[in-house]
């Protein structure tokens, strides 16, 4: 159905969710240097707690996507918005790092039902002919979100204590439930809902589908770790004060806020998603490269990319899978392409503290940027070979419904 303007109300309720949704995903590793001085613990710690929430997100994101379809995108993101909170809440309780990271598995759960969903929602109360804008403020409120979590979160942690902070972030996460219920528009009746098998075969393995999110996933690989180790590495390899390394170490959220629209807007316009991931991909292996150097004017430069790539890969990637499938799976389509991107962050994580154990964080992040750039300069080979718009399925049968 065709909009003439945007549902204000509605996309600003999502994005308030957004914003909280990203500090509760990036606070702990801002807050880990005195998360580990309370409790002991090093980098191998803080890669166990990534890789256990990076677990949770990326195997629920497939039943997250059917239970849109089949209850509603609303009623699915305020269920995972409740859960995520509610745990990012109780993590504030742990006494030890085996209960932080049971809890941070099931934060990353809820979160798996928030995003595929909620950018569903997001498009289909933006303006016909700007989606691709929509889905872009969505992710800028993501990185409004990892900006307050990496630099303010430390301030409060700092004020409150790590334990206070989270109780903080759980809390307002909560109430961010409750404002998508009070000015989101109640979802469409779902009547007979069936999957059939080979409508679900059908979008999962469409070819075009498959090569957006191998783009998507080369600048997630350099995301995701970035995200995870940046500001623990600013503080231990290069000697940076605590709040001056958050501040620092979230700069390639504070570009995206501005990246992120910007590449919807682009996409928009251009249509040729190959082209910009590639882009993106390139900028993220040339950021990292450059963080690879080991002192502070580098790694703000690196930085600096990355926030680049950040805005073009998680706006297009997704704004891309949604037209690969029609109204009946758009929801399950950005789901697959989230479940497949975040599971980088499940073995990435581990992988990278030890080559960090065994050799240096340099040989380390030289590691993922020249595999980022090699990665997706043949993920863009293999998309020339494609058209270079979305491919839109056959209509599926009947007893689809829409996800949206």
């Amino acid at each position: 159905m065709s909009r003439n303007t945007n549902d204000w109300p509605a996309i600003t309720s999502l994005l308030t969710g957004r914003i909280i949704y990203a500090i509760n995903w990036v606070n702990i590793s801002s807050i880990f240097s005195f998360i580990a001085q309370d409790l002991g613990g090093n980098v191998a710690d803080l890669g166990l707690l990534t890789s256990a929430f990076f677990l949770g997100i990326t195997i629920f994101q497939i039943p997250s996507g059917l239970m849109a379809a089949k209850i509603g995108p609303r009623k699915t993101v305020v269920a995972g918005t409740a859960l995520a909170s509610l745990a990012s809440l109780l993590t504030g309780l742990s006494g030890n790092f085996l209960q932080m990271i049971l809890l941070r598995f099931i934060v990353g759960v809820g979160m798996a039902m928030v995003y595929a969903p909620a950018v569903t929602l997001v498009a289909k109360y933006s303006k016909t002919g700007s989606e691709g804008m929509g889905i872009g403020l969505y992710n800028a409120a993501y990185s409004a979100g990892g900006v307050v979590a990496g630099f303010g979160w430390i301030t409060i942690a700092d004020a409150l204590g790590w334990r206070g902070s989270l109780f903080l972030s759980g809390t307002a996460g909560l109430l961010t439930a409750a404002l998508v219920i009070v000015f989101t528009p109640a979802d469409e009746a779902k009547e007979g809902f069936r999957v059939r098998r080979e409508d679900l075969l059908q979008a999962l393995l469409n070819r075009t589908l498959l090569l957006y999110i191998l783009g998507t996933g080369v600048v997630y690989v350099g995301l995701n770790l970035v995200s995870a180790f940046m500001i623990f590495y600013l503080e231990k390899a290069l000697r940076i004060a605590p709040a001056l390394a958050g501040l620092i170490g979230t700069m390639y959220l504070a570009v995206s806020v501005l990246s992120s629209p910007l590449a919807g807007r682009i996409y928009d316009r251009v249509r040729n998603p190959a082209l910009l991931l590639f882009v993106g991909g390139t900028l993220m292996s040339s950021g990292i490269l450059l963080v690879a150097v080991n002192n502070t004017y580098s790694a703000i430069a690196g930085l600096f990319m990355v926030g680049l790539a950040t805005g073009v890969g998680t706006t297009v990637g997704y704004a891309a899978a949604r037209e690969t499938n029609t109204a009946g799976y758009e929801t399950l389509a950005v789901s697959w392409t989230n479940a497949l991107v975040l599971s980088s962050g499940f073995f990435a994580p581990p992988a990278f503290s030890f080559v960090v154990i065994q050799s240096s964080y340099a040989a380390a992040w030289t590691a993922i940027g020249t595999a980022t750039l090699l990665l997706s300069a043949l993920v863009y080979l293999l998309n020339r070979k494609r058209r270079t718009a979305p491919t839109r399925l056959a209509e599926p049968g009947p007893s689809a419904t829409s996800g949206a």
